[in-house]
């Protein structure tokens, strides 16, 4: 699993610094806002897949762990120099009798982890190689994005434009309202807010 996020984050590196300069448009609350990178949308899975490789780690730390001790830890039956010895050559972290266990852990739970366990490590390193398979092999059409970046007439230009008004002395309500009013005729009329703006004498004298 390891080496599955290592090489997804490698790809998705690689892939990041392709497309820093591709133009696409943001989203938010499943809109159009303002304009970022196809890269750094891909940095962000980037940085992300580091923090999962880090907690994978912690956890492996963690589970590195042996006992043992007989059925309830009482080394009765086996002697503890028996139980160093296995954990020194399986390479766990030594004796884990103090490990909280649920009730001197009965069957119940283990026989479904030997189910379950496995079952997930196999799905997760299933989808790490196609994740990685899928990225390496991405079609990027940058003047598709580009297209879809304009298809909302320039609405992404909104929050500019108010912040504009709002430098120049604006009560933010005012300039807010003023803002909307040419963005929704731009997305009613299909045309281009910055012309609609630059049309409007209540816009285009302050800004």
């Amino acid at each position: 699993m390891l080496e599955g996020l290592d090489a997804a984050f490698a790809a998705v590196v690689l892939r990041a610094e392709e497309h820093r300069d591709t133009l696409c448009a943001g989203r938010t609350h499943g809109v159009h806002a303002e304009p970022t990178t196809f890269g750094l949308k891909l940095a962000g899975w980037a940085f992300a897949l580091d923090r999962d490789r880090e907690r994978l780690g912690r956890a492996l730390g963690g589970l590195r762990v042996g006992k043992l001790s007989g059925a309830v830890g009482t080394y009765s039956a086996i002697d503890p120099e028996v139980e160093r010895v296995a954990c020194d050559h399986s390479g766990d972290l030594g004796r884990a009798t103090g490990v909280a266990l649920w009730h001197e852990r009965d069957i119940s739970h283990s026989s479904a982890e030997r189910v379950v366990l496995p079952d997930a490590f196999l799905a997760v390193d299933y989808m790490l190689e196609r994740f990685t398979w899928l990225v390496q092999g991405l079609v990027v059409r940058e003047e598709r994005m580009r297209e879809n970046l304009w298809s909302s007439h320039g609405l992404f230009f909104s929050q500019r434009l108010l912040l504009a008004l709002v430098e120049a002395g604006l009560v933010r309500d005012d300039a807010y309202r003023l803002v909307q009013r040419a963005a929704m005729r731009a997305w009613d009329e299909g045309r281009d807010l910055r012309e609609l703006a630059r049309a409007d004498d209540e816009l285009a004298s302050r800004v």
